[in-house]
């Protein structure tokens, strides 16, 4: 999975573990309507695309579908962010729109260690 480097650290500290990606309609995406990921699976996360992943994270839950309407600050809080407004701004400069009806997956996870890199 791709994060901005500063939720890469956020990670690290425990602060962020949940991330939104807004579902598509694209059949080979991982966001896509069939969500891949999978409770309890290890997945590598990177800080930015075509980066080598950094860390793993563990799903705690299988990837559920809200509406971005249903963020609260206490969601924004899981995602490493200090509240709602941090967050729209952080989502406005990487999806560029702020749709309170737009499905989003919503992935938990936890933070389980570096990727040695030889």
């Amino acid at each position: 999975m791709i994060f901005r480097p500063h939720l890469i650290e956020a990670i690290r500290r425990g602060e962020k573990i949940e991330t939104r990606r807004l579902v598509n309609d694209n059949q080979n995406s991982p966001w896509g309507p069939v969500c891949p990921y999978k409770e309890g699976r290890v997945y590598k996360a990177a800080p930015g695309r075509a980066k080598k992943g950094v860390l793993r994270i563990r799903l705690t839950e299988d990837p559920y579908q809200e509406t971005l309407g249903e963020m609260d600050n206490y969601a924004a809080g899981r995602e490493g962010l200090d509240d709602l407004v941090t967050f729209q701004a952080e989502w406005l400069q990487i999806n560029h729109e702020w749709d309170p009806d737009a499905k989003v997956w919503v992935v938990c996870f936890t933070y389980e260690g570096e990727i040695e890199h030889g």
